[in-house]
């Protein structure tokens, strides 16, 4: 069946149909499309859901409506009550030595080198080639230009800042927030991004260079760009939002003009592409059981009519051929052949699950599937022609002289030949958020997330080297809970990692359920050599001792745990006097001390040997040098906390090997670079790239260069 007729490109009329629904599983078509937040201040997390105001008005979000989940055992004191409440001050003394105070800003700068992240969560149809066959994509607040060939990368974003939450940070030249939708025209010049948040920001930038073209700020209230697209000459934008109507608009790319505004209806809008046919301003949207057809210079929109030839159901993803005919890749594994609105037919090449990415080039499908297969399909005969096995839910699909390009919801970019030969050109971590991270002196980087991934990387060579898995089993936490947006069990999620660098190699990882594993090394993160369950609770901190004998466990427990590595990792004692969760641990330069924070901010030294507190351990040391410098408390680092902020803003601290500099990790979505000491206004660099907050921030060795990690953005970033 021919489905195309070139001439006949008029818009039906007709009037609302019973369409009888599919059988599939509709929620497969955006099967993360419920949000989870949660406050540090009340420990809480909480499903939102949105809710028409009582006047009809924007609405906002409810929280509430999802089941809690507490995260802290205590109350924290926030706000004045933080400022009120320091019992950290008591145990700070200025250290014997130090760097002379100077309040400015530090006079070296770092630049963002390469990131390892691809949002592939929530998101489809979210990766092109650029006119120079390279790479764009996007993560965090980056938009991302990947050049294959030379490994390297160029950013639209990824600049220093104000020291500023994102909600009062300027967005006049790049993305505050999470981008969640991104697009490449059609000749493969110019890219587009849409971001979350009450006013949205849109940015037209070059898709070669990332330099930013235009910028467009969506109405309040819009929520989130959730779809976006470039017409086929360059002229326009269409944007759909995550409001409740989910508006539709669409607007001159040059001026930044709006030229069409109208409601969608109550369902979420997923995807959105324009006719590539010439002169032809057509667009469609799809989502939960909704396809629309636009012609905004004409100021229509319409629902799709399915006229028996299909059942009704829920849509991820959508594509327009040279000829004006629309395909739409549907939940219950089928693709829709559209023209001016009216169903033609539909077929199925997939296996069960729905359809996630779908793509027409020269006059055939290329469609992938949860099934975890790229499939080319001839529309008219139904036959296939080409199958490629990937093995994860398909989310994106391009093709460039003879290649494909393919990202899946494994958080993989990949490139597929003629012989389906398959080149990993990006890994990443794919689920939940991801805390753990740790460096070696040899450059290498390891990481660890609530994905059930033990990942590690190279720093100079800026590729993923070797991965291994938290856990086989299903097993969650004996008391609380690390609150998460995966669907992993605690034991298979792991917020620590880290490597015996002073000893025999072994790297410790800790799940959410309270559980240490040690595997052989780096090189052999498979198999456990060792397993320790003291932990009641999730643990958020490990640290080898510098002689590498000795393994620290901060757990959510409020004790600290310490390991005899020589002795099979026996339990060698516990450190007790925290009154609540452990968020840091430090060793002396000799392993003799631990210098700890917790929940309840309080700064607190023990002995390594027997595990007791040492009342006296403020003053006793002033003249200790410290192997690491991660406590947020303390003389050299009063100055960190930024006004109105509390105990928890600041996640990670870290000083230069030269103790000229030091780093922290915040919760505006910053990596901050002060000059050490950091007194009470003294002005840091600030840098944006991470899009949420950001959970470690490290020197490397020498301090060339930061590794920063972001929790729920699961970005790793080189600056």
């Amino acid at each position: 069946m021919n489905i195309e007729d070139p001439e006949d490109l008029e818009l039906i009329e007709s009037e609302e149909e019973d369409v009888e629904e599919s059988s599939g599983n509709d929620s497969d078509g955006d099967t993360e499309s419920a949000h989870l937040t949660f406050d540090k201040k009340t420990g809480e997390a909480r499903e939102v859901t949105y809710a028409q105001s009582p006047e009809g008005g924007e609405g906002g979000e409810v929280e509430g409506c999802g089941e809690e989940i507490n995260l802290f055992q205590e109350e924290e004191a926030v706000g004045d009550s933080f400022m009120a409440c320091k019992p950290w001050i008591g145990a700070i003394r200025e250290p014997s030595e130090h760097p002379d105070e100077n309040g400015d800003a530090p006079d070296e700068e770092y630049k963002l080198e390469y990131v390892f992240g691809y949002r592939a969560e929530d998101s489809r149809n979210n990766l092109y080639y650029n006119a120079e066959g390279n790479i764009v994509y996007m993560t965090a607040c980056l938009g991302v230009i990947l050049n294959k060939d030379e490994n390297t990368q160029t950013f639209f974003g990824g600049n220093e800042v104000a020291n500023a939450a994102k909600q009062h940070a300027t967005d006049k030249n790049n993305h505050t927030n999470d981008i969640t939708s991104i697009a490449v025209s059609f000749d493969k010049t110019l890219a587009c991004s849409g971001q979350n948040g009450s006013k949205p920001t849109v940015f037209i930038w070059d898709a070669t260079t990332g330099e930013k073209i235009n910028r467009i700020v969506l109405p309040k209230g819009s929520r989130e760009v959730s779809a976006i697209g470039f017409s086929f000459d360059n002229k326009y934008i269409a944007t759909a939002d995550n409001h409740n109507d989910h508006h539709v608009r669409v607007y001159e790319v040059e001026s930044g003009e709006k030229i069409f505004e109208q409601k969608s209806g109550n369902n979420k809008v997923f995807d959105l592409e324009w006719s590539k046919k010439e002169d032809h301003y057509e667009f469609s949207t799809v989502g939960t059981k909704h396809y629309m057809v636009w012609r905004p210079l004409e100021n229509l929109g319409k629902k799709g009519v399915y006229g028996g030839k299909g059942k009704m159901t829920s849509f991820s993803c959508v594509t327009y051929d040279e000829n004006g005919t629309c395909y739409a890749g549907g939940s219950n594994s089928r693709i829709y052949c559209w023209r001016n609105r009216s169903l033609k037919k539909t077929y199925k090449v997939h296996g069960k699950g729905f359809v996630g990415a779908i793509k027409v080039i020269d006059g055939k499908i290329f469609s992938g599937g949860k099934d975890g297969q790229v499939i080319i399909s001839d529309p008219n005969s139904e036959e296939v022609e080409r199958t490629v096995e990937v093995g994860s839910l398909i989310r994106a699909i391009d093709f460039n002289e003879g290649t494909l390009l393919v990202g899946d919801r494994d958080g993989s970019i990949v490139q597929i030949d003629e012989n389906d030969e398959i080149t990993t050109l990006m890994k990443s971590h794919n689920d939940g958020e991801t805390w753990g991270l740790d460096l070696l002196d040899d450059g290498r980087i390891i990481t660890s997330g609530d994905d059930n991934k033990v990942m590690v990387w190279s720093l100079e060579e800026r590729t993923h080297l070797a991965q291994g898995i938290v856990s086989e089993i299903n097993k969650k936490s004996r008391k609380g809970k690390a609150a998460s947006l995966t669907k992993h069990a605690a034991s298979k999620c792991a917020r620590a990692v880290a490597a015996n660098s002073g000893g025999n190699g072994n790297v410790a990882v800790a799940s959410n359920a309270g559980i240490i594993t040690i595997r052989e090394s780096v090189d052999s993160l498979e198999g456990e050599i060792a397993k320790m369950t003291d932990s009641d609770e999730w643990i958020e901190v490990l640290a080898y001792s510098p002689c590498g004998t000795m393994l620290a466990a901060g757990s959510h427990d409020n004790n600290i745990y310490i390991y005899d590595v020589e002795d099979d990792y026996s339990l060698k004692a516990t450190c007790q006097a925290h009154n609540s969760y452990v968020t840091s641990v430090d060793w002396s330069e000799d392993s003799t001390s631990i210098r700890s924070v917790c929940g309840a901010y309080e700064l607190l030294f023990f002995d390594s040997e027997s595990g007791q507190q040492d009342p006296s351990g403020a003053s006793a040391n002033t003249d200790t040098i410290w192997a690491t410098n991660s406590a947020k408390f303390g003389w050299l680092v009063d100055g960190i906390f930024p006004g109105n902020t509390d105990g928890t803003h600041v996640n990670h601290v870290d000083f230069s090997d030269d103790m000229s500099l030091l780093l922290t990790a915040d919760d505006y979505g910053l990596v901050n670079i002060y000059r050490n000491p950091a007194r009470k206004g003294h002005t840091p660099r600030s840098y944006r790239a991470h899009s949420e907050h950001v959970v470690r921030a490290r020197f490397t060795p020498g301090g060339e260069r930061i590794v920063s990690i972001g929790g729920y953005d699961k970005t790793i970033m080189i600056w």
